[in-house]
């Protein structure tokens, strides 16, 4: 090759060379003059996570918010390196001490701060709610979250509707705003104080209000949570319900750090069971989690255990008078749901009567099954019973045998009793006090309580009068558990008045339809009132002929 062409192809190399690097020098000084221009204007880069995941259910691949486990109120180094050896806490809680310096502190006695405590815990697959008490605390917490690479959920939590708060939301909104990326962990939880709610309650107006303030936070409303005190909620349900079914990524985390809180675990089960079990989170200290998975297991929601939705009570399946080895072999291979035997003793109102409970309807029955092998068959399959306990003495030692198996049952457990007169009906065989008695053999069922009744025949006037429902009211609205009261499908549609009133008194509340043998029931009775009433709060005990159309 001559010398000449050897000088041209040296000269093009370095003219490409000059021309990559010039080019490259313009897109440095393009980025730092962007970053000046941030700094200069006081603009934050948004925190940057590792992907795009969905918020703390999905991010956690849990699908119901009992399966979140939380430790509130961490405020020293030492819990939280308990809470990481451990190692079973999704979430834990801590509460901004001081907001001095750059970095808040949240171990007010140890000088525990923030930014040395989100890296181990994303570590530990552990995320974080951060409890702030002023503007000042927030805006701190913010600038320390610019400085860290987030890839599991925190969870700034602000006063709102607190009397003597003066949080400035529309300031939260300026401070947030340039967090606000499609992909990032950052979630804000509104929490609404206990003396707002224990003066005045969470009403209409204060549910509009709090809903529009979800709506103009300017940020994605799959992260935004709602919070109230476990001790407060029941009488705020009704306000706290309609903001979480008008804004329905919106969660709701009910929150208790007190050992001494007075709350139960059937006060945190009414509202898991009126609510889809996505919607709840529960921040609540381990003895009242223990109760409450202990209660919510047996006297759980059967549209929750069965995943039925929309939540539509007609969508679950019954087999009703299941007391042969017949009925029960194909009930429990079938796709039925919920399975309904009588129970009565061997022998009862006999001189041979004994204490060994066996499936019968009437006295004088027997069909060589007894409750505890009626029991094991359903307990193999995981699905639902409901014990239909005909006489008072076969209540305690039934009870007592579901007592032992607790361990291993999984579905809803309900105890059915006629405890009071209804439509023509007969003197009840079991007396409501004595009934509700026995039942703290086993209290963490689904009480099922009606009335003896009549079939119609030629009486079109027969129905459950405003007088039953209201006496049956009485009886059962000190009670804890969840309760079903037992309606004869014949006589419910000239009741609706009567029952609409019942279910208006409690969430807790709900109706079961069933019927008898030669019964007057159509399938176009059934589908009238499952539209005139809640469809989440009356359940079908009925052939499948007559059962309304499940949408």
């Amino acid at each position: 090759m001559s010398t000449k062409g050897v000088t041209k192809r040296a000269v093009i190399v370095t003219a490409i060379v000059v021309i990559a690097g010039l080019f490259i020098a313009v897109i440095v000084l393009a980025i730092r003059k962007r970053e000046c221009d941030i700094k200069d204007n006081d603009v934050h880069l948004p925190i940057v996570s590792l992907q795009n995941r969905q918020y703390i259910l999905d991010d956690f691949k849990k699908g119901d918010g009992i399966n979140i486990r939380w430790l509130p109120n961490v405020n020293s180094r030492t819990q939280i390196d308990t809470a990481l050896s451990i190692g079973k806490y999704n979430m834990i809680e801590v509460n901004i001490q001081t907001s001095s310096g750059n970095d808040p502190v949240i171990g007010a006695s140890d000088g525990l701060n923030l930014l040395n405590t989100i890296t181990p815990l994303s570590d530990a697959n552990t995320g974080i709610k951060i409890n702030v008490k002023d503007n000042i605390e927030a805006q701190t917490v913010l600038s320390t979250l610019r400085n860290v690479v987030l890839d599991k959920p925190v969870l700034i939590s602000i006063p709102i509707l607190s009397p003597g708060s003066s949080f400035d939301i529309d300031r939260f909104k300026k401070d947030l705003s340039p967090l606000s990326v499609k992909d990032n962990y950052i979630g804000v939880n509104l929490a609404i104080s206990k003396t707002f709610c224990e003066r005045y309650g969470i009403e209409y107006g204060t549910s509009e209000y709090v809903s529009d303030m979800i709506k103009n936070l300017n940020f994605p409303v799959t992260k935004v949570t709602i919070e109230m005190k476990a001790v407060i909620i029941q009488s705020s349900w009704k306000g706290i319900k309609w903001i979480l079914d008008t804004n329905p990524s919106v969660k709701l985390v009910i929150s208790s750090n007190s050992l001494r809180v007075n709350c139960t675990a059937f006060d945190l089960l009414l509202l898991r069971n009126d609510a889809d079990k996505g919607k709840l989170l529960y921040n609540i200290d381990e003895a009242l989690y223990q109760d409450f998975v202990d209660v919510l297991s047996t006297a759980g929601s059967p549209l929750l255990y069965f995943n039925i939705t929309p939540r539509d009570a007609s969508g679950i399946i019954w087999s009703h008078n299941t007391d042969t080895w017949n009925l029960l072999n194909t009930a429990t291979q079938g796709d039925v749901m919920m399975i309904e035997g009588d129970i009565m003793l061997l022998g009862q109102d006999t001189a041979n009567q004994t204490n060994i409970p066996i499936m019968a309807h009437t006295v004088g029955d027997n069909n060589n099954i007894t409750f505890e092998q009626w029991i094991d068959e359903i307990i193999k399959v995981d699905k639902g019973m409901k014990l239909d306990l005909k006489s008072i003495d076969a209540v305690k030692p039934a009870l007592q045998i579901v007592s032992r198996k607790s361990s291993r049952i999984k579905g809803p457990v309900w105890a059915n009793a006629d405890i009071l007169k209804g439509p023509d009906g007969i003197d009840p065989r079991i007396p409501a006090n004595a009934f509700l008695e026995a039942i703290e053999e086993f209290p963490n069922v689904v009480l099922s309580l009606g009335w003896t009744t009549k079939s119609k025949g030629d009486n079109n006037s027969l129905n459950y009068t405003m007088e039953m429902v209201q006496e049956m009211h009485n009886i059962v609205k000190d009670l804890q558990q969840p309760i079903t009261f037992p309606v004869r499908a014949e006589q419910l549609i000239d009741s609706l008045d009567s029952f609409e009133w019942l279910l208006e008194k409690s969430r807790g509340y709900t109706l079961t339809v069933w019927t008898a043998h030669n019964d007057n029931v159509t399938k176009a009775d059934m589908d009238f009132a499952r539209r005139k009433l809640e469809a989440s709060r009356v359940y079908f005990d009925l052939p499948r002929e007559l059962r309304p159309s499940f949408i």
